[in-house]
C-alpha cells in the first residue's frame, strides 16, 4: 500500500513538474509602442489599436495560433478567457524569438489597474498550453466626451449662490464609473457619485473620473467649476472707484467675476445700456463720463448690482454730432453739419472732404466753425484738437448719400393704461443709397414729402405722421403712403398694420383639463402675430417656450406673459393638476346677466383669491365716474346688492387693489 501511494506521489510531481516546464514555453507578454514595451496603456478613440509581444522560449512550428488572453478587472480568468486577439505564425518561430501579435482593437470597456494578459497558444498537433500571465493596466477613455461639472447655469465653470441658497453639482457624462471629488484640492470624503448636493460653501469643487495610474496622461477626465456668493464684495467693478481718463484712452471696465453663462447688464447714470450684456465694458471715445454699475445675475433667483464706479473725463467731449449717415434728397442742394462741444475755446477745428482738408484749422471760437455745410456725396470729417490737459484729437464722421428711392415703417404707439384707443404713426422714412442700404431721413426732411393715411384701402383724408384710431379700428387694415414734392421718386406705400390692443384679460385654454398620468397638458394663449409671449412656471421662466402654446407635464402654476409694443399683461394663473380642473375661477368675467336670466351669471364673481378677502378692496364706478360700489370682502353679490344703479347702466369699470396696490382694473357690462 505505500509503494502504490509513492507511485501516485511520483506521477503528480511528474505531471506538475512537466505542466510548469510548459508554462514557460512563452514568456509574459507585454503592450508593444513602437520599438518600446509597457504594461500600462492609455487609450483613447484618436488612438485605440495597440500591439502586443511574447519571446519564445522554445521552438514553435509554422501554423502555430497564439491567443492573447485577458482576465476581468480584478485580475481573474474567466472560463473561457477573454480574447484580445489571435494571431497563426506562418513561419517557424525559434526560441528566444517575438511572438508579435498585429495591432488590433483595445476594448472601450476596458477600465482597470488589476488586469492580466497571457498567451495560449495551439500547435499543428494540437499541443495547446498557456504562458505565464502578466499584471497590467488598461484603461480607455471616450474623450470626446469630455467629464464637465454643471451647476444650476450649465453654460458657465461659475456657480453664483445668493444668501441661504444652495445648489447641486452635477457630472456629465454619468456613465465614466467612479469619481473622486474635491474641494480647493482636498478629497471630499465618501464623495464617489455622479452628484454633489446641497453645496453652500464658496470655493473650488473639482470631479476627477478615475483612471488609476493613466489619471495623469489624460486630460479632459476632471472639470472644475468655482462657487461664489453673490454679495457687493463679489461682484464689483475692478479698479478704484473713481477713475480718469483722456477721451484717445483705452478704457475698459471688467466686472470682478467673468464667466460664460452668467448675464451681465451695464447701467450709465442708472439707464441700462442696451446691448452691453458682456463682462466687460469698452467705454466710447466722447460722452463717457458718468457713473457706472454692472448687475450680475447667476440664476433667475440670484443676482446682484456692483457698488458704483464714477469715470471721469479729464479732457473735452463732442456733445452733439450729425448721424453717421445722412440722405441728401434730389431737391436738397446741401446739408449742414453741425457740432457742438465743450472743448476750450481756443481749440481747433479742420473740415475734411473724403480726407482732403478744407481749410486750415480754424478756432473753434470764431463763428460758424463747428458748422460745414455738405453740398453732395462723400465722407465728411471734422477733427478737433482739443486745447487742455489731454491735447486729443476728437473726430466726427458723416458720409452723405444720394438716394434711388424712399421706404415707409409705420408703428402703433399704445397707451398701455388705455385699451380702447392708441395712435398709429410714422415710424421711420428711408432713403435708399446706391449700395440698397436704408439710411433713416431727418425729421426736417419730412417737410420734402406728403402723407396720407388709408383704411381698409380708403383714404381717411389725414395727411399729418400720425392718426388716432379706437375700439371701432380693431382688426381694420391701415397704410400710410409717402410722396416725394418733387416728383423724383414714386409714391412709397408702408407695410399693412392691422389694428390691435392688448385687453385687460388673457384667457387660457386648456385641453384636456385634468393631466393624464404619463400624459400632457396643452395650454393656449390669444394668436396674433403681433404678440410676443413668454410662459412660466410657478412664476419661473420657462426657457424656449415663446409661443401661443405649450405642451406641458408637470403639475403647477401657469401664465403667460404677452407683450404688444410697449404694453405687457399676464394672463390668468392656470393651475395643471392630475386630480382636479384647471382653475379657470381666477378668470375676471367682464359679462354678465342678472336679468332675465335662469339664475346663471347674474352677479359679478371674483376668483377666490380676491373675494371675501379683507386685504382686497374693490371699487366699481359708472360711465361718469361716480362710485356705484365700493368695499372689502367682497361677496360676489353686485349688482344685485350693494349697487347704488341696481346695475341699470350698460357699462361699468372696476378697479381692484390688495393692500393698496392695483392688481386688476377692467369692464363690465351688463346684458339684458
Amino acid at each position: 500500500m505505500k509503494k502504490r501511494l509513492n507511485l501516485i506521489l511520483i506521477v503528480i510531481v511528474s505531471l506538475l513538474s512537466t505542466a510548469y516546464m510548459t508554462s514557460q514555453d512563452i514568456s509574459r507578454p507585454l503592450f508593444a509602442i513602437g520599438n518600446a514595451t509597457t504594461d500600462q496603456i492609455c487609450v483613447t478613440p484618436a488612438s485605440p489599436n495597440r500591439e502586443a509581444v511574447a519571446i519564445a522560449n522554445r521552438n514553435f512550428l509554422a501554423n502555430t495560433e497564439f491567443i492573447l488572453e485577458l482576465s476581468d478587472e480584478e485580475g481573474v480568468f474567466a472560463t473561457p478567457p477573454r480574447e484580445l486577439t489571435t494571431f497563426t505564425s506562418p513561419l517557424e518561430i525559434s526560441a528566444t524569438e517575438q511572438i508579435n501579435f498585429p495591432s488590433f482593437p483595445i476594448p472601450t470597456d476596458l477600465r482597470s489597474d488589476d488586469y492580466r494578459i497571457r498567451v495560449r497558444y495551439r500547435e499543428p498537433d494540437n499541443n495547446t498550453n498557456i504562458g505565464a500571465a502578466r499584471v497590467v493596466a488598461i484603461h480607455f477613455f471616450d474623450n470626446t466626451e469630455r467629464v464637465t461639472l454643471i451647476g444650476p447655469n450649465p453654460n458657465t465653470n461659475v456657480v453664483a449662490l445668493c444668501e441661504g441658497e444652495s445648489t447641486t453639482l452635477t457630472v456629465i457624462p454619468e456613465t465614466l464609473g467612479q469619481y473622486q471629488w474635491f474641494f480647493n484640492g482636498n478629497p471630499i470624503a465618501e464623495a464617489t457619485e455622479t452628484s454633489l448636493e446641497n453645496v453652500v460653501q464658496p470655493g473650488t469643487y473639482t470631479v476627477l473620473s478615475d483612471f488609476g495610474s493613466c489619471n495623469d496622461r489624460f486630460s479632459d477626465n476632471e472639470s472644475t467649476v468655482t462657487v461664489v456668493n453673490f454679495n457687493k464684495t463679489t461682484v464689483t467693478i475692478l479698479g478704484p472707484t473713481i477713475q480718469e481718463y483722456c477721451p484717445k484712452d483705452i478704457k475698459v471696465l471688467t466686472c470682478s467675476i467673468a464667466a460664460a453663462g452668467l448675464g451681465y447688464r451695464w447701467f450709465k447714470d442708472s439707464e441700462e445700456l442696451v446691448g452691453e450684456n458682456e463682462s466687460s465694458l469698452i467705454l466710447p471715445e466722447s460722452n463717457f463720463e458718468g457713473l457706472y454699475t454692472v448687475e450680475v445675475t447667476g440664476t433667475s433667483t440670484c443676482f446682484e448690482t456692483s457698488n458704483p464706479v464714477q469715470v471721469n473725463n479729464l479732457g473735452s467731449d463732442i456733445l452733439t454730432r450729425p448721424p453717421p449717415d445722412l440722405i441728401l434728397l434730389p431737391s436738397q442742394t446741401s446739408i449742414p453739419l453741425v457740432i457742438t462741444t465743450n472743448a476750450p475755446p481756443t481749440s481747433t477745428v479742420e473740415w475734411f472732404i473724403d480726407d482732403v482738408s478744407q481749410d486750415p484749422p480754424t478756432p473753434i471760437s470764431d463763428a460758424g466753425a463747428l458748422t460745414f455745410i455738405a453740398t453732395g456725396p462723400a465722407e465728411y470729417r471734422a477733427e478737433i484738437i482739443t486745447d487742455d490737459v489731454c491735447n486729443d484729437a476728437l473726430q466726427v464722421v458723416t458720409t452723405v448719400y444720394t438716394a434711388t428711392s424712399i421706404t415707409v415703417e409705420i408703428a402703433s404707439i399704445l397707451d398701455c393704461d388705455d385699451n380702447s384707443s392708441s395712435t398709429l404713426a410714422l415710424e421711420n422714412l428711408f432713403g435708399i443709397n446706391n449700395a440698397g442700404a436704408q439710411v433713416p431721413l431727418t425729421t426736417d426732411q419730412y417737410a420734402f414729402f406728403n402723407f396720407e393715411w388709408f383704411r381698409n384701402n380708403v383714404s381717411t383724408g389725414d395727411t399729418d405722421t400720425t392718426i388716432a384710431i379706437g375700439d371701432g379700428d380693431v382688426g381694420q387694415t391701415y397704410f400710410l403712403i409717402a410722396t416725394i414734392q418733387d416728383g423724383t421718386f414714386p409714391p412709397a406705400n408702408s407695410d399693412d398694420l392691422v389694428v390691435e390692443f392688448l385687453g385687460d384679460t388673457v384667457q387660457i385654454d386648456v385641453e384636456p383639463p385634468v393631466l393624464p398620468e404619463g400624459g400632457t397638458v396643452t395650454l393656449t394663449a390669444p394668436l396674433s402675430t403681433n404678440y410676443s409671449y413668454q410662459w412660466f412656471l410657478n412664476d419661473e421662466e420657462i426657457p424656449g417656450e415663446i409661443g401661443n402654446t405649450i405642451e406641458v407635464d408637470t403639475e403647477g402654476e401657469y401664465f403667460v406673459r404677452i407683450t404688444l409694443s410697449e404694453c405687457i399683461i399676464d394672463s390668468e394663473r392656470i393651475t395643471v393638476s392630475s386630480t382636479a380642473p384647471p382653475g379657470v375661477s381666477e378668470i375676471i368675467p367682464n359679462v354678465i346677466t342678472p336679468f332675465g336670466s335662469t339664475g346663471i351669471n347674474d352677479t359679478w364673481v371674483l376668483p377666490t383669491s380676491l373675494a371675501n378677502q379683507q386685504d382686497v378692496e374693490v371699487t366699481i364706478y359708472d360711465t361718469r365716474g361716480q362710485v356705484d360700489f365700493t368695499g372689502v370682502g367682497y361677496e360676489n353679490t353686485w349688482p344685485l346688492q350693494n349697487s347704488r344703479s341696481s346695475g341699470q347702466n350698460p357699462i361699468y369699470y372696476y378697479i381692484i387693489t390688495k393692500n393698496n396696490s392695483v392688481v386688476r382694473k377692467g369692464s363690465i357690462t351688463v346684458m339684458r
